[in-house]
């Protein structure tokens, strides 16, 4: 009997191992699929199957799919019971204007000419208006300072042709710093996609390929990372190097025309016309201040872009479009089911990084999937009520007046059993197994009776367990004589006990789980 049970035990394990199921759930669409994996050799067969349900001894896998790992973290919780008794494209200057850090401060440096505090202090529609008003308030009358009132306007017109450069060196600068602008941002945006809850992973692809495209253009690569950063490690110092020396220059030159402004005004004593020189000369030493401030504020931008910051942005926003790419936006999960049913919790909580206590209060959403388990061999216990039938009946004897006389019994005999129920476990109402147990008859010989055959289980929880099959057990034979043949009046009938086969039906409840 144990190597009967045994060799059941063992086709059913192997059974199990051959086939395997697999769930998958769609986080955005919120469709269940449900596969069963079979295993021939070296082919592997994915058949879709209406409802999920688990192998005994073999890992159920579940897969979520469509999910956005880079926010959600999966907590998976499971639980078996039994249930039967057993044991976007952006412009650059919108970039700019979303970047709040790095470059920030010389936003104001490098703007348009037009926008520029000295230029438009100085000029109107290309005049130098600092020589203009000095001229309407001496007038043609004071003729002794024309001459050097020319001197002062041509000199001042110098300055304006170094601050149209200037101005143009600027542009090409801020071109190269909306480069390192783009970068950053590209870096920022990579970010924000990732802890995106609101876009589904195919949105979160694309986005990134237009992002990194506007960074890197055509190459898309870890060379084109290299040669990018390269190309603007030196255009942006190409730039500074133009820009510092149109500074140099108009420092010169501003220096010069201060010079000979301070020499008109000693000439000029306590002349009415002094005002108005020294307003002039307040007005350019107040823009040369503010343009030296704000260069002092390139130079230390300039010491932070090294070679390796710069590439390392780059190479940073790289990485990130290449982990969206290449994620599978899938998480992966493996449960054993031992017992009839397998509830699954999934809980999606916000991966904010902390520890899984302040997790908790961050679910967003919660699934539940019920898996029965199929498979897998299971013994229960019953006891009810067998009807057995001898294949050579169960006769009883007298002594009639000396003659032996045979007293036939009943079609079925009733008796009391207790029945241990094997089968593979399954998630269908009615389940078919093997059964072996014991009986002792109601009536006549309490001698035991062992049975083995097939059950028909009801049920799961309180089960109704029809039985069939053979049995084996003593019973009482005429030893010595033949019905009919005489024998002493008030003689014993001379019998003995033999072992005889037979045949039964019975109907029992289950009572308890053996394990």
């Amino acid at each position: 009997m144990k190597i009967f049970l045994t060799t059941i035990a063992i086709v059913s394990v192997g059974f199990a191992f051959a086939q395997r199921t697999e769930i998958e759930y769609n986080y955005q669409t919120e469709e269940y699929r449900y596969f069963k994996i079979i295993k021939k050799k070296d082919t592997i067969i994915r058949k879709e199957i209406k409802r999920p349900y688990s192998y005994k001894g073999t890992p159920t896998k579940i897969v979520v799919k469509d999910l956005n790992t880079f926010y959600y973290d999966v907590k998976m919780t499971a639980e078996s019971h039994d249930i039967t008794p057993v044991n976007g494209d952006q412009s650059v200057e919108l970039l700019a204007e979303n970047f709040t850090k790095g470059f920030g401060a010389f936003n104001g440096l490098i703007g348009e000419v037009k926008e520029n505090d000295i230029y438009k202090s100085l000029f109107v529609d290309g005049k130098f208006q600092g020589i203009e008003g000095i001229k309407n308030g001496l007038g043609m009358a004071e003729s002794q300072f024309q001459s050097k009132m020319e001197l002062l306007e041509m000199r001042g017109m110098k300055l304006e042709e170094t601050q149209l450069q200037l101005s143009k060196s600027s542009k090409n600068l801020k071109k190269s710093f909306d480069q390192l602008l783009l970068a950053d941002f590209v870096n920022v945006q990579m970010l924000k996609l990732q802890q995106n809850r609101n876009i589904s992973p195919s949105e979160m692809i694309e986005r990134s390929d237009l992002l990194i495209r506007k960074l890197l253009k055509e190459d898309i690569s870890l060379e084109g990372v290299i040669d990018g950063s390269e190309d603007v490690n030196l255009k942006l110092a190409t730039d500074y190097s133009a820009y510092k020396s149109g500074f140099l220059q108009y420092e010169v030159q501003h220096n010069d025309l201060i010079s000979e402004i301070g020499k008109l005004k000693s000439q000029l004593g306590e002349d009415s016309f002094l005002p108005i020189v020294a307003a002039w000369e307040a007005e350019l030493e107040y823009d040369f201040l503010e343009i030296k401030n704000n260069l002092d504020a390139l130079d230390m931008l300039m010491v932070e872009q090294n070679t390796s910051k710069v590439r390392n942005t780059y190479l940073n926003a790289f990485e990130s479009y290449d982990e969206i790419i290449h994620s599978d936006f899938e998480f992966k999960y493996s449960v054993e089911p031992e017992k009839d049913v397998t509830m699954l919790k999934m809980e999606f909580i916000e991966d904010n990084n902390s520890s899984d206590s302040t997790k908790s209060s961050n679910v967003i959403k919660t699934r539940n999937i019920e898996i029965p388990t199929k498979g897998g061999l299971r013994i229960n216990s019953s006891a009810g009520v067998s009807f057995l039938r001898f294949f050579n009946g169960h006769s009883s004897y007298s002594n009639d007046n000396g003659i032996v006389r045979e007293i036939q019994g009943d079609a079925f005999r009733p008796a009391l059993t207790t029945m241990f129920h094997f089968y593979n476990q399954t998630y269908r109402p009615v389940t078919v197994g093997g059964s072996f147990g014991v009986s002792v008859p109601v009536e006549g010989e309490k001698a035991f009776i062992y049975m083995l055959g097939t059950s028909f289980i009801f049920g799961k929880g309180q089960r109704v367990i029809l039985n069939a099959g053979a049995f084996g057990g003593k019973i009482e034979r005429l030893s010595g004589v033949n019905k009919g043949d005489a024998i002493p009046v008030g003689a014993v009938v001379p019998t003995k006990a033999v072992f005889d086969f037979g045949a039964y039906i019975g109907i029992t409840l289950n009572i308890n789980k053996l394990f």
